[in-house]
């Protein structure tokens, strides 16, 4: 070989290395950042007290109430409709969902 070659083949060995070792060192960090963003929870009150729920309002636009869902005693009932039952199995799951939602943005 020439030895330009030679010297082109180990300047170039050695700027691929470097761009190896840059890229695993940014590629930890990025993920040692990530690791550490804890979940921060939307409705961080709710959590633990889902038990402690006895009214769900839910609205629409211009904050017109859509449904009220009552407890009553140890059931769910449906305000709007004279206290038809509701799903208690539907409503719980619907209450752990919100518990469990995190925000995907500050």
């Amino acid at each position: 070989m020439n030895p330009i070659n030679i010297k082109v083949l180990s300047g170039l060995g050695l700027a691929a290395v470097l761009t190896s070792l840059v890229t695993i060192f940014v590629v930890s960090n990025k993920i040692a950042d990530d690791t550490s963003n804890h979940a921060e929870y939307a409705l961080p009150e709710l959590r633990g007290h889902i038990n402690d729920v006895n009214t769900v309002k839910l609205t629409v636009g211009n904050n017109k109430t859509a449904v009220t869902l009552n407890k009553i005693q140890q059931a769910w009932a449906v305000h709007e409709k004279t206290d038809y039952p509701a799903d208690t199995g539907k409503l719980r799951s619907l209450l752990l969902s919100l518990a469990d939602a995190t925000l995907l943005e500050a």
